[in-house]
């Protein structure tokens, strides 16, 4: 079994219920398609992990259910000439899965997706979005390699949100009194840090697409490729 697992939280793309900040720029319809989008690249962009028997993948998804994201993203992955298996009906590699989220706020669902790691033996465990363009598999392999020397490790977005966070053990205290969504986010994880005497490693700062202000990025991506 895999010591380390890379788990992307992601949503059903369902109209009206996902970047609700872009969906007065975008609309409803819009922004349900951006979401789309970044969940498929973001999971196309994972590829080399894929490759890596040390790393485990999981899909933890909120809205619609198994069967509704089975159907969105199996088509995503097997063009990628990933051997592809089929584990108790589901179709899957050897480091993918996909596991309905907590309910909850943030928190609680990424402190559940943690848990559930732990539980299974797991030693260094990632979590990562799909609003973030630049982040690189090098990157998420920095993440899980600092896990081997310091407790936490963090990836701070420009919008002083986080767009990593990593832990070699259950640290529930950092999803507990965050006010998630804001600018402050980073900057209390890292004060609980501290207040804590925990060791953390910091990547470099990257940028979450979640305001119209940050479309140009995602344009710019698009325009690249």
């Amino acid at each position: 079994m895999s010591q380390q697992r890379l788990i992307l939280f992601t949503r059903y793309p369902v109209p009206g219920q996902t970047k609700t900040r872009l969906i007065p720029l975008l609309g409803t319809e819009g922004a349900a398609q951006l979401q789309r989008q970044m969940t498929e690249f973001t999971l196309v962009n994972l590829y080399p992990l894929w490759q890596s028997a040390n790393v485990e993948i999981f899909v933890y998804y909120s809205g619609g259910d198994r069967d509704l994201i089975r159907a969105w993203l199996d088509p995503v992955i097997e063009p990628l000439n990933h051997p592809l298996t089929r584990l108790n009906g589901e179709l899957t590699s050897n480091h993918l899965r996909y596991q309905e989220q907590e309910t909850g706020d943030l928190g609680q669902r990424m402190q559940g997706a943690f848990a559930d790691a732990f539980r299974a033996g797991i030693e260094r465990v990632v979590i990562i979005g799909t609003d973030c363009p630049g982040l690189t598999p090098a990157l998420i392999q920095e993440a899980l390699t600092a896990l081997n020397n310091d407790e936490v490790v963090l990836g701070p977005a420009k919008d002083g949100g986080y767009y990593l966070i990593g832990l070699n053990r259950p640290l529930p205290m950092l999803f507990q009194n965050i006010p998630w969504g804001s600018d402050r986010v980073f900057a209390q994880t890292q004060a609980i840090l501290e207040q804590h005497h925990l060791t953390y490693y910091v990547l470099k700062t990257l940028t979450d697409i979640d305001r119209p202000e940050d479309l140009w990025l995602w344009e710019k991506r698009n325009g690249d490729r």
